[in-house]
């Protein structure tokens, strides 16, 4: 690599270098800048990546300006055009005196291939200038597209809807609030039924309804009506109880299963009963035991699936190494699921300060435990599956791939001016997606909270949901002053906001993702691959870089075709029609193609680099500039049926080079009727081609199994 300059002055904190490059094996210019001395991530200022022209030998110019810092403060172009740009980061934070190092980098995909370095010293003004300029880079919470999507929009009603049976219960476990009189539910009462009522357009678009909170649902004796009659007004919601197991007779388990009733989680914590007597005070494991052997043998005679069957594990410190005890439990109750959890203190730290405090002897004992439970569950078939996962791995200082966190993430006793400086907010997403009713129809944000949002005798759901108290709640939860509960919970630690400038034109699940509402948690099929499951509306927030096409990976894992609208800054673009397994779909962004946000960054012509024209944004009326806030593209992908799932692996901006043939022939019919009617013949037409021939080989395969027996 050979460069025209042997040192940089950065005067007006402007520059331009060109180089050579005659590297064959290289793929990727880097430029990479910290402060003196280097260290990431404190003193390092940011990098920018881009993709080498692929004839490798090329004189590239590079043009940095700082005066406004951001993903254009450095442009490098080759044979009069820009290059893609493949990554870069931006830290707004980063900490400097008066000398900078710039590098100049060539990879190989993950190998240096050479480095040139510089060392700029900067003046006092130009000092003053760069920290202005970073001074000016906004958070995503500064832009009105994505704080409105969280706290002003319309939200859509709840997937999860906590209807509390009954806050009574027939025990007194020392872990419960009820225990010691602080429930958040107030006085211990059965459900009042009038309120279904004004709950049945919730329960007709929602998923998922758990009839427990802080009471035992069997104390209720009315429990099966009330299933009952959620599942008249929506027989295809999941319906779930936890329940201590004690009060399941064999009466129960049969109006259980005739009411409809989709699955009991059992709440057990040791299977040593004096430690068990101990947990669950006035609680009888062995009649538990029984009552669950009962319930499998009349769904044998009942010819009944349902309900499923689930225990609930919450581990803390007596208990905590009981984990492979409760697996082998588990297996022999013909149970084949667990959900682990670390105790909780329900945001009422000081009461519960002994229970919660993970000292290093119980983490050692609990990762100890954690894997041995593991290793029997896979022996035995049995899944397990975890309450708080980030939380459960990081407490036990288990490394599990995908749920890494900083442990100053952890720590609620930040204080205000900590927590503005670091830019946190806490990631909490109940309040968008689940409802707490209590049995009085007070509503709640949450399962810890007391706060009461309204009243299901004085206001519908909906009026309540989209209401003031709901958008205030949310809006605190969004800012640097949370609710005090939501700021000492454990359940939610703190998300680090990511500022405009760091927004890439593509997202991937498991590699970068900047996401709204309506998101699962990441998962990953048998191939590897990293997903996560959307539902109703999901939207996803990306940087315009005026490309002009879109493409989306899309799975679908339900025998049912599954069809979306995608809406760009709330413009429907196209519709996509997804049959069984992955699929990537292509549209047309008519606004960018149009040219409406003015001339692409990857489209300066010969003219332009001669004249020195090149400007750090498109300069148009209708284009944002440095000055102003950064183009966002809001991208929903909202579901025809709340009924069904999506999964998504990525999303990204193409330009016209990376679509071609049928795919931009798809692209550009993306919003016509013409595209749906083509998607959905295609959709049927895989069902009828794909499915007998997994059929056929599948029937080839087990003759084959049986003549070899």
């Amino acid at each position: 690599m050979k460069c025209n300059k042997e040192s940089l002055h950065f005067d007006n904190l402007k520059e331009e270098i060109i180089i050579e490059i005659s590297q064959e094996k290289a793929n990727i210019l880097s430029i990479d800048i910290y402060g003196i001395p280097p260290k990431h991530p404190d003193s390092h200022l940011g990098y920018w990546n881009f993709k080498i022209p692929d004839n490798k030998k090329a004189e590239i110019l590079i043009k940095v300006n700082f005066n406004q810092i951001g993903f254009n403060s450095i442009k490098p172009f080759c044979n009069d055009a820009i290059l893609y740009y493949k990554d870069f980061w931006i830290n707004k934070d980063v900490k400097f005196d008066d000398k900078l190092k710039f590098s100049i980098v060539l990879w190989d995909n993950d190998k240096l291939i050479e480095i040139k370095e510089f060392q700029i010293v900067l003046n006092h003004s130009n000092q003053s200038r760069l920290q202005d300029a970073l001074k000016k880079i906004k958070h995503l919470d500064e832009c009105e597209a994505y704080i409105n999507h969280f706290c002003v929009d319309k939200i859509s009603l709840p997937q999860l809807l906590v209807i509390e049976s009954t806050s009574r219960c027939n025990l007194k476990c020392p872990m419960c609030p009820r225990t010691i009189n602080k429930s958040p539910t107030g006085k211990f009462d059965d459900l009042d039924e009038e309120i279904l009522y004004n709950l049945e357009n919730a329960i007709k678009n929602c998923n998922s309804v758990c009839l427990s909170w802080m009471g035992e649902p069997l104390v209720n004796k009315r429990l099966e009506h009330i299933i009952e009659k959620i599942k008249a007004i929506n027989k295809e919601v999941v319906i779930t109880i936890t329940s201590n197991g004690i009060l399941l007779s064999e009466d129960r388990i049969s109006n259980l299963i005739k009411s409809g009733l989709d699955s009991i989680n059992f709440s057990i914590d040791s299977n040593n009963i004096e430690l068990y007597n101990k947990m669950r005070v006035g609680g009888d494991l062995e009649k538990v035991k029984n009552n669950i052997k009962n319930l499998n043998s009349i769904k044998t005679n009942q010819l009944s699936s349902k309900p499923r069957t689930n225990i609930a594990f919450v581990g803390g410190e007596e208990n905590i190494n009981q984990m492979p005890e409760i697996v082998n439990m588990a297996n022999e109750l013909g149970i084949k699921s667990i959900s682990l959890a670390l105790i909780d203190d329900f945001t009422l730290t000081s009461d519960y300060v002994d229970r919660v405090t993970f000292s290093e002897e119980l983490k050692k004992k609990g990762h100890e435990a954690f894997f041995n439970a593991e290793k029997i569950a896979k022996e035995k078939g049995i899944d397990l599956n975890f309450e708080m996962p980030i939380q459960f791995f990081n407490f036990l200082d288990i490394n599990r791939w995908g749920y890494e966190a900083e442990k100053i993430l952890f720590n609620n006793d930040l204080n205000d001016e900590e927590i503005k400086s670091l830019h946190l907010h806490k990631g909490c997403h109940i309040p968008w997606v689940h409802s707490f009713i209590a049995h009085n129809g007070d509503v709640h944000p949450c399962c810890v909270s007391p706060r009461v949002l309204g009243n299901l005798k004085e206001k519908t759901f909906e009026e309540i949901w989209n209401g003031l108290k709901y958008k205030e709640f949310r809006k605190r939860l969004k800012s640097y002053n949370p609710n005090e509960e939501c700021r000492r919970c454990k359940r939610a630690i703190w998300n680090r906001i990511e500022t405009v400038e760091n927004l890439r034109d593509w997202m991937k699940v498991g590699g970068y993702e900047t996401h709204g509402l309506s998101w699962g948690t990441m998962q990953i099929d048998n191939t590897g691959r990293q997903y996560r499951f959307i539902c109703k509306k999901a939207t996803l927030f990306l940087r315009n870089t005026y490309k002009p096409y879109i493409s989306l990976m899309l799975g679908n894992e339900s025998l049912n075709i599954v069809s979306a609208k995608i809406a760009v800054n709330n413009k429907i673009i196209g519709q996509v029609v997804i049959p069984f397994g992955w699929k990537t779909v292509y549209l047309s962004l008519p606004d960018n193609k149009k040219n409406k946000f003015g001339k692409s960054l990857y489209s300066e012509s010969s003219a332009d680099l001669k004249n020195n024209k090149h400007s750090d944004m498109p300069q148009t009326d209708s284009a944002p500039t440095f000055e102003n806030e950064v183009n966002i593209l809001k991208l929903d992908i909202i579901l025809n049926s709340n009924k069904h799932l999506l999964k998504i692996n990525n999303v990204k901006l193409l330009t016209e080079k990376e679509v071609s043939g049928i795919k931009k022939f798809s692209a550009n019919l993306s919003n016509t009727k013409v595209s749906l009617i083509l998607s959905l013949l295609y959709a049927h037409l895989f069902y009828l081609i794909s499915f007998p021939k997994k059929l056929y080989k599948k029937i080839r395969s087990i003759l084959s199994l049986l003549k070899t027996r």
